[in-house]
């Protein structure tokens, strides 16, 4: 017997993975972003950031993603956020210690769905691009 849901969410998979270009990660689906929660009522979008530990970097301190001024404390790998659409964003990851490190923020302008990479490294800090 074979599962049609099954067979529905691979199909899906291939035409997504057929409209992204090469090397762009794909979106995460609408039900596993971490929402928006400030007052805005105009378009979403939909932010993917690659939390990663380089060289050194300090693997047992959790992230902490900041999404115009409110934190989320997350895991290292991929997180999706549900953000504005249609004006900026700051965006701020930083590790919390005994004090906050390896801190990166960006402004994000208006604009369509995007993923940036956030890298902690032991000796040059972190980056966020």
């Amino acid at each position: 017997m074979t599962d049609p849901m099954g067979e529905y969410l691979s199909d899906l998979e291939k035409r997504r993975a057929a409209q992204q270009p090469p090397g762009r990660p794909q979106p995460a689906p609408a039900d596993l972003r971490i929402p928006y929660v400030e007052p805005h009522a105009g378009p979403r979008r939909t932010l993917v950031l690659h939390l990663v530990v380089g060289s050194g970097g300090p693997k047992s301190t959790p992230p902490v993603v900041g999404i115009d001024g409110r934190q989320y404390v997350v895991v290292w790998g991929s997180v999706a956020f549900e953000i504005p659409a249609d004006r900026r964003v700051h965006v701020s990851v930083h590790l919390q210690r005994e004090q906050m490190a390896w801190a990166a923020s960006t402004l994000l302008p208006p604009g369509p769905d995007l993923a940036l990479t956030y890298e902690a490294r032991a000796l040059s800090g972190a980056s966020l691009r």
